[in-house]
């Protein structure tokens, strides 16, 4: 969205509104609403159309927004669905915010009396801040949904109390010590000479391609396809005379394909340890291939609403799938397949050679990364381990996982789809304040209590829970460092 050009729209709007209600013989009167300009039900919001909406208005309200709201500390942006009163007293705000659905009810000035998760006391104030200066409003359409508004002492369903900056809950689990030079501190001086400029850098390029919608497909019975682009690093020197190992690396809810190798806030730096990694000897020169897995088709009616996901979720017996931002994790592994792997590899020297057949594409899996984080750490597991570990040796899973287990564990059972293909190291991050954890850490518990055989800490396994590190950059590019001292080491 373009602040500028909205505020003085804005600016000028409210000085017209105030010349109509202006009358010079007639003494001012103090009511806000002779001189509160009338409102329209709109379909654009300056750059953003009522379609990209993530979430709906809530129809309690008399009129709402859409605009995106940059949270600097987690080097990501989020869509926000704002509903208010006409009078601005109170504030409803939807949004997804990585693994999870954020809801908070407001005053005008920011205070909280409704926190969904629990999480957003700090962020809501500069939010509702850029909001208040930058959105324009439409009036209430008579189709929205009449929600309501959550009481403080009321969960969403009506049966659990939400608290705000609720302690993030971290099961037990067995410490294991690793030979492995792990990182454990966010803020080890390690990471931060890493993410500092290297004299030897490498380059990051766009390839854009056409893919099949596959959620949407699926799900709605369509055909239809989308335009997507994945983001690629090449190492410093690339020699397409050389062979090289590649790690597909996914970005969570809010991000795209530039949030790894191209964000300012978050490429950079992650660049920066790339080259600084490879340059000091602690990794390979390697090639990272950064996708996008959000595959929706906007400005059209082919919506993934939360009533549909509800009946798919029903249809396949999976409760994790709640909204659309859940599906796009589980369908990823038919586009890193069958578009994203072929594209990349055709495009770049790795130890493929040029042939994408899926038997050579198994025969190599062995130079074939995969990490992510958040629901790109979803898809790690639904699409990466259970769903593409016949052509990837090594999965890195920052922050949850977020799949059925006994689903998991078929696969990787004696008589699974890959059992045949063993994986030769997964690594698992998240922290003592991320919100995953809880997911997380249960899944490795599980993992370990009856999959031991096939996963074994230190030798091709991994749990790195870091003291203090919540949902956030600083978080994942430890993850990142640490998933790279185990990759490829035997290829």
């Amino acid at each position: 969205m373009k602040k500028n050009v909205l505020a003085a729209l804005l600016i000028a709007a409210m000085a017209m509104a105030a010349l109509t209600g202006c009358d010079s013989s007639e003494p001012k009167q103090d009511d806000s609403s002779s001189t509160a300009p009338q409102l329209e039900v709109l379909e654009q919001f300056g750059d953003l159309s009522a379609s990209d909406a993530e979430y709906e208005p809530n129809g309690s309200y008399d009129k709402y927004t859409v605009i995106d709201y940059a949270l600097e500390d987690a080097g990501m942006t989020v869509r926000v669905t704002a509903s208010a009163k006409a009078d601005d007293s109170e504030y409803y705000l939807e949004y997804a915010f990585f693994g999870d659905d954020q809801l908070v009810v407001c005053d005008n000035s920011g205070n909280i009396s409704y926190d969904k998760s629990g999480f957003m006391a700090d962020t809501t104030p500069g939010m509702l801040k850029h909001i208040q200066e930058n959105a324009v409003w439409s009036a209430m359409p008579d189709s929205a949904p009449v929600l309501g508004t959550p009481s403080s002492e009321q969960g969403t369903s009506g049966d659990a109390q939400v608290s705000v900056n609720e302690p993030v809950y971290v099961p037990e689990y067995t410490k294991v010590t690793y030979d492995i030079d792990f990182l454990y501190d966010i803020e080890s001086e390690t990471i931060t000479n890493l993410q500092q400029e290297c004299s030897e850098k490498g380059t990051v390029v766009t390839l854009d391609y056409t893919a099949p919608a596959y959620a949407v497909n699926e799900i709605l019975g369509q055909d239809l396809s989308v335009e997507k682009s994945v983001s690629v690093y090449l190492p410093y020197g690339y020699d397409e005379s050389q062979q090289y190992d590649i790690l597909y690396l996914l970005h969570g809810t809010g991000g795209d394909e530039k949030y790894w190798l191209l964000d300012e806030k978050t490429g950079i730096p992650t660049c920066n340890v790339l080259d600084n990694m490879i340059q000091q000897g602690i990794c390979k020169p390697m090639i990272v291939a950064a996708p996008n897995f959000h595959s929706e088709i906007k400005g059209t009616d082919y919506k993934l609403t939360e009533e549909i996901i509800a009946d798919y979720a029903k249809k396949v017996d999976d409760s994790y799938l709640k909204v659309k931002n859940d599906v796009w994790p589980e369908f990823f592994q038919y586009e890193l397949r069958n578009d994203i792997i072929p594209l990349v590899e055709t495009a770049y020297s790795t130890y493929a050679g040029g042939d994408v057949s899926q038997e050579n594409l198994i025969a190599t899996r062995g130079h074939r990364a995969f990490a992510g984080l958040s629901r790109g750490s979803m898809a790690v597991a639904r699409s990466g381990l259970m769903g593409n570990a016949d052509m990837i040796s090594y999965f890195g899973s920052f922050s949850g996982v977020w799949a059925k287990f006994d689903d998991f564990k078929a696969i990787f059972s004696e008589s699974g789809a890959f059992a045949q293909y063993p994986v030769r190291f997964w690594y698992n991050g998240n922290g003592t304040e991320d919100f995953s954890a809880e997911d997380h850490i249960n899944f490795h518990n599980n993992v370990m209590a009856e999959l031991s055989g096939k996963f074994v800490e230190g030798e091709n396994y991994a749990l790195i829970v870091k003291n203090g590190a919540a949902h956030a950059y600083e978080n994942w590019i430890v993850d990142l460092y640490n998933f790279l001292l185990v990759s490829f080491k035997d290829s």
